[in-house]
Order: structure tokens, then sequence, then C-alpha cells
């Protein structure tokens, strides 16, 4: 049986917040992932993986991480996303919410990375699964 491995690829502008996503990742016992302040880069990133796990800022220069969730759909729909936001409204959670963001993150809210951290998790169950269901299917 071949190895299955789950990425995680991140992208936010904040470089002081990627580095909290990296301590905690690395405290989580997470290895595999890459970090990106660059859209463009973790897009490319994306295409090169079948179905990351994927966190996305929700406010990345000149665009929003919407933008970028529809774009990471587009190339790898049975991606894992999830969205950070440190300004959150109900607005912006329906449009994500309707997109099919798997799920969504205020950075404000007390022990946020925790939250992230068990979502990461989630995700990365979830991508097992399918990663293990498509495997056997070719195999039959």
């Amino acid at each position: 049986m071949n190895e299955i491995l789950v990425n995680i690829i991140a992208v936010d502008d904040n470089e002081g917040d990627l580095q909290l996503l990296k301590n905690a990742l690395t405290d989580d016992g997470i290895i595999n992932y890459k970090l990106f302040t660059d859209a463009e880069k973790f897009l490319e990133e994306v295409e090169k993986n079948e179905c990351p796990v994927c966190i996305i800022d929700h406010l990345l220069g000149s665009q929003t991480g919407y933008e970028i969730m529809l774009k990471v759909k587009s190339i790898a729909a049975h991606s894992f996303i999830i969205i950070l936001s440190g300004y959150g409204d109900v607005y912006e959670f329906t449009q994500y919410a309707n997109a099919k963001a798997d799920r969504f993150v205020l950075k404000n809210e007390p022990l946020y990375i925790k939250k992230l951290l068990s979502f990461v998790t989630e995700g990365i169950r979830y991508q097992l699964n399918y990663l293990t269901l498509k495997q056997g299917i070719k195999s039959l």
C-alpha cells in the first residue's frame, strides 16, 4: 500500500501570524506544512497537491481569502478549507459558508490557535479518509 500524505498549506500576509501558526503546528507535532505570504505562490503549491488542508487568511493584500478559496476549490475540489479572519461579521461568514469553506476561525477569539489546531486535525482526518477511499477505488 502506498503511503498517504496530507499536506497543510497556509497563506497569510502577516508574517507574525504565520510564525504563530508555525510554532503551533510544530508544537502539535505537525511537520508536513508550508507557509506562504504570497497568494500566487500558495496557489502554485495547491496545484502540486491533490487535496491539501488549506488555511487562508481573509485579507491578503489586493485579494480576499474568498477569491483565493474559490481558486483553490477550482484546482483541488476536495481541499479542506479553513478561513482565518480578524474581522468576522455575519455577511463574511455566510459568504464563506455558501462557497463551502469547511471551517471559519476568528483571530480575535480567545484561544483561537487551539481551535485552529483542532480544525487542522479534523481536516487531516477528512483528507486521509478521502485519499484512502480514492486509493481503494483505484485498486479495484
